[in-house]
């Protein structure tokens, strides 16, 4: 079918080639280099169609592939489960079935010429806007499709584009939701405010001995003092090793020959580059560069640094531009100069000047980084061995004392720590307090490994967890009550606060109530959206008070008395302005709603039967 195409195409963007790359290590990362499974095994029958294990194996890849390159070094296999991506994957295959057996029903088709112009639109696919054949057919061979499978899934996606649109396009949004929408998110106040703590009022309490023994007796979990222990502790440290040995230039040569593909250089592009504010000023650019070269028409409109420049940015690093920069620039010719693009709110055009094929980066570039990981790898291999020998004469009956003596290492003690406390300047702590609990009184351990580098400890002292008589905690027992108290008096307080401010102002209030020490803030104008800085309840009862009004809320274990300074409405002007992009906004989230409605409505008419023996065992 797209032999035509196939016969125009000329050449592959590098963005493709690094998705290329990309997409085949996740398949033999995810898949391993071969599937047990027959391809055409049934996963799931939905009416008279039918997902395959192929289907399903192909359409995680594809999911896997684009979480992985969206969370980076975070991307691991306990997100992979936290998105519930099986799930995922398989529901999405499903609703596609439930769409083809729609569009069959209602006899809606793709057409060949369809899927054609489909293809020939891709930008991943064009160079100089032309199709080269070969490198399509090499591109779809090393994903493991053939010309056919992938044409097939572009019919696939297009027809459930023609029918989804049926459901899309019945969406509607008044212009008064619209309206409602922006008032409701753009509409602002200011308050005045102060915050009373508990510990205002622990002054106004009475505690009596009773009230200790009662508070005592229902909360003595709260006093209870954890298992601790005291050890100490050899470190062999890698940063303190790293001084201990020594790295030849010989070292540093024979590593980056060996190791060539650690240092990559990307492509570089020489470019000169003309920025504006606006539309209306890149359509002026745009026009002058008809008439002059592309360095005077910089100098004269360009609105960044590089303007005297005649806009040159010299050598730049395909990989650290932008996305949308380096979509714009992957595949422009030498000489060219490219479309406008959109950055960080400014409008760019830029000229190719030249090119730079990636390659390895030269000895003296990446000197200082092989010089570091062969001492890091010399340093680690001396810390293990000296602290094996340290093992081995603590076998032999020798004191961690004398073998600190003998072996130039430094013995460290720590005071009684609980289970999660902290040894000072060692960021493995934890995992040597782990350890140390679980070793005998007196006892010595293994060597710990950690990734600063290895521990041998003792334990030199257990103590075991009780909880102290009351004498022993009274003090904290006293400021509990008294906190727990004042807490109940500062609901009433605020309540007080809020009427009295209401009738004679914030200053009289405060001061006969005897609160004259606190502060009243001000605060900066904030929307509905700023709940996470002032909680629910004050945002509801905030933009439903009148002007000058008092009230109070709970924030915490504190009590926020406030009252509104100003209510700042919408203009009809702003409204008119934004009212395009929030209904553009609203009738995206319908569609949205609809369709989902839809999918979930379909999936209860239509019988889907699903393989439960392959699907647990996926």
């Amino acid at each position: 079918m797209l032999r035509t195409l196939r016969e125009n195409m000329k050449s592959l963007s590098i963005a493709l080639w690094i998705v290329v790359a990309a997409f085949i290590g996740t398949i033999f990362l995810v898949w391993g280099r071969g599937s047990q499974r027959g391809d055409r095994e049934v996963l799931a029958h939905v009416g008279d169609r039918v997902v395959t294990y192929m289907e399903y194996r192909r359409a995680y890849v594809k999911s896997y592939e684009f979480y992985r390159k969206m969370f980076g070094s975070k991307f691991n296999e306990d997100l992979v489960k936290k998105l519930h991506l099986k799930e995922q994957v398989f529901n999405a295959l499903i609703s596609d079935k439930l769409v083809e057996v729609v569009a069959e029903k209602e006899g809606i088709r793709v057409y060949p010429e369809e899927v054609v112009n489909e293809i020939a639109r891709m930008e991943v696919f064009k160079t100089n806007g032309k199709f080269d054949p070969q490198k399509y057919e090499r591109v779809l061979q090393l994903n493991r499709l053939t010309p056919e499978e992938f044409e097939e899934d572009i019919r696939r996606s297009l027809l459930k584009d023609k029918v989804l649109a049926l459901v899309r396009d019945s969406a509607a949004v008044p212009q008064a939701e619209v309206r409602d929408e922006i008032v409701y998110g753009m509409e602002k106040v200011k308050i005045e405010y102060v915050e009373l703590s508990p510990r205002l009022l622990t002054s106004k309490v009475k505690v009596g001995p009773e009230d200790l023994k009662a508070y005592y007796d229902k909360h003595k979990e709260e006093f209870r003092v954890p298992d601790k222990v005291r050890i100490a502790y050899l470190p062999f440290s890698i940063e303190g090793f790293k001084r201990r040995v020594k790295v030849s230039d010989q070292e540093i040569e024979k590593y980056y020959q060996e190791n060539k593909e650690d240092f990559p250089a990307p492509p570089q592009l020489h470019l000169l580059v003309i920025s504006v504010k606006s539309k209306k000023a890149m359509t002026k650019v745009l026009e002058a560069l008809k008439k002059k070269t592309f360095s005077e028409v910089a100098r004269r409109y360009s609105q960044d640094s590089l303007a005297s420049k005649g806009g040159d940015m010299g050598w730049v690093a395909l990989s650290d531009l932008p996305a949308s920069m380096s979509q714009a620039l992957g595949s422009l010719g030498v000489g060219r100069i490219s479309s406008p693009v959109r950055v960080d709110g400014e409008y760019k055009v830029f000229k190719l000047v030249d090119r730079r094929e990636g390659g390895v980066k030269p000895l003296k570039e990446v000197r200082g980084q092989i010089l570091e990981r062969l001492l890091v790898e010399k340093a680690r291999k001396e810390a293990l061995r000296t602290a094996a020998k340290a093992r081995k004469m603590l076998k032999e009956g020798m004191s961690l004392e004398e073998v600190a003596k003998r072996l130039g290492i430094g013995l460290v003690s720590t005071p009684l720590l609980a289970r999660d406390g902290n040894i000072p300047q060692v960021p493995s702590s934890s995992k040597l307090l782990q350890v140390a609990f679980v070793l005998q009184d007196k006892g010595i351990s293994d060597i710990i490994r950690t990734s600063e580098g290895f521990y041998i400890l003792g334990v030199l002292e257990k103590k075991k967890s009780y909880v102290p008589p009351l004498d022993e905690v009274k003090a904290r027992v006293e400021e509990a009550v008294r906190l727990e108290k004042a807490g109940v008096l500062l609901d009433r307080e605020g309540g007080r606060l809020a009427q009295l401010a209401t009738q004679k102002g914030w200053r009289r209030a405060l001061r006969e109530l005897g609160f004259s020490g606190v502060k009243v803030e001000e605060s900066s104008y904030f929307t509905r959206a700023d709940v996470g800085s002032w909680g629910k309840d004050l945002i509801n009862r905030a933009f439903a008070m009148e002007k000058g009004m008092f009230s109070w809320v709970h924030m915490g274990r504190k009590v926020l008395v406030f009252r509104l300074a100003d209510h700042q409405g919408v203009s009809e002007a702003l409204v008119a302005r934004v009212s395009p992009q929030v209904e553009r906004i609203l009738l995206e989230k319908r569609r949205r709603e609809l369709v989902d409605q839809w999918l979930k409505e379909l999936r209860e008419r239509v019988e889907v039967k699903v393989n439960q023996k392959l699907w647990e065992a996926l």
